[in-house]
């Protein structure tokens, strides 16, 4: 290889880093020293030392090929540019960033005002244009011609998808309605809706006494009757209700169901009397007082069924208050944590995490961990499977080490942060000594 003059290596030249001295590629004589370099792309190139120097080559082909191809796409923008332009009743008004088919979409301004999306191809062969207002083709005249029961009167501005012609028509009951092009032609719409409609005036379904059409028909969702039930009042049934059996009053039917539940307690709630009160289907909304004093309105089957067992303390007041607690706090710690070497489906109410370890958790117990009142589903037996699962969590933090907090409903008043940590909280369970004697027995075995 020929001795450069000039060090060379390690140099960069454009996108260009001098690797190392090649040899001359075959072919190539003379006196001039060739280097092997490495692109800023990745690729690389053998090349003469003089054309490094003199800035003939900067890169390994990728540079000229971007600017190639930024040449390009300047170009095609100014010979393909349809800003300005106008097609149909359409005025293009700049190009849009995404691509349909590959090929550019326009936004585009309709006569009518309207903003339509086209492609160039689209707008190019002639295909589109309007935004859909304009018809594909000049509709032929229909008016005074007659469909069925309906009478065209005249072409409206309104186009179907398709950019069919849709016309106002009169139907022989005197509603108006429009009508597209292609229905009345072929025939699929021949009225304005009456003439499947089932005229139910002045027949009986249950107590009620169809009166009239409703206001609510002719609305796309079918015919609506008013009806006057025994009772004296008027609702606007729909016709398939009606005639199915769904609805045979105008909900005081419901009333029959009524059960008096006065005096009733299901769980913490204590139910007062009837409110009055009726949702809008007919049910029973029953005036409670909760055990932590205050009164809510609970629906019937909620009660009778055991959805509803409280006035929302039991449930959520409590724990909503540690978890903010521990939240003010900066604490890392989980809801609802069940262990995954804890039999059956137990979980404890928060487990807080110390360096990402399990250091604690915490049990939040309230009235229902420690009564029942014997009505509906709080039951004896339901007691004894809490009193149960509280023993077996008991069980599993002993064998673990693992210390346990079990705060009282009691302390919801006067919570605070020190309640919930093991150094400072009064509510640190303890085992009794045969508990104690278990665990030690689970640690060390024989």
């Amino acid at each position: 290889m020929t001795q450069p003059r000039v060090p060379m290596v390690g140099k960069t030249f454009g996108r260009l880093t001098v690797v190392e001295q090649a040899p001359a590629p075959a072919g190539k004589t003379g006196r001039e020293a060739w280097y092997r370099c490495r692109c800023q792309c990745g690729g690389e190139i053998t090349t003469r030392g003089t054309s490094l120097r003199r800035g003939i080559t900067r890169s390994c082909g990728c540079l000229r090929r971007e600017e190639t191809q930024r040449r390009n796409q300047a170009q095609a923008a100014r010979d393909h540019d349809l800003t300005g332009r106008r097609f149909g009743r359409l005025v293009v008004e700049g190009p849009l960033p995404q691509r349909r088919s590959g090929q550019r979409v326009w936004q585009c301004r309709c006569d009518c005002g309207w903003l339509h999306q086209a492609t160039t191809g689209g707008l190019g062969s002639g295909g589109v244009k309007s935004c859909g207002c304009l018809p594909t083709r000049v509709p032929d005249d229909l008016t005074g011609q007659r469909f069925g029961r309906l009478t065209v009167l005249e072409l409206t501005q309104a186009r179907c998808s398709n950019g069919g012609a849709v016309w106002a028509c009169r139907c022989d009951c005197g509603e108006v309605s429009q009508v597209p092009a292609g229905n009345l032609r072929q025939g699929r719409t021949v009225s304005c809706g009456c003439l499947r409609r089932e005229d139910l005036a002045g027949r009986r379904f249950g107590q009620l006494v169809v009166v009239s059409l409703g206001a609510r028909s002719n609305a796309g969702a079918g015919a609506f009757w008013n009806c006057r039930c025994d009772c004296g009042n008027t609702v606007e049934v729909h016709a398939n209700k009606l005639k199915s059996g769904h609805t045979r009053s105008c909900g005081c039917a419901h009333q029959e169901q009524v059960r008096d539940l006065t005096g009733q307690r299901f769980g913490r709630l204590l139910v007062l009397e009837d409110s009055g009160q009726r949702r809008p289907k007919g049910g029973v909304l029953w005036r409670c007082r909760c055990d932590c004093g205050q009164e809510k309105l609970v629906r019937q089957d909620a009660l009778v069924a055991g959805r509803t067992h409280s006035c929302g303390c039991l449930t959520s007041r409590g724990n909503a208050k540690v978890a903010r607690l521990l939240t003010q706090a900066g604490a890392d710690f989980l809801r609802e944590y069940s262990p995954k070497d804890l039999p059956g489906r137990y979980r404890f109410d928060f487990a807080v995490f110390r360096q990402g370890a399990l250091a604690y958790c915490i049990e939040y117990d309230g009235v229902l961990h420690e009564t029942y009142t014997g009505q509906g589903w709080d039951t004896e037996d339901r007691f004894r499977r809490t009193q149960d699962g509280d023993r077996r969590k008991n069980d599993y933090c002993a064998r673990r080490g693992i210390p346990l907090l079990r705060i009282p409903y009691t302390r919801y008043a006067t919570l605070s942060l020190a309640d919930l940590a093991p150094e400072t909280s009064p509510f640190l369970w303890r085992p009794g000594p045969a508990e104690a004697g278990e665990a030690a027995a689970a640690l060390c075995p024989e």
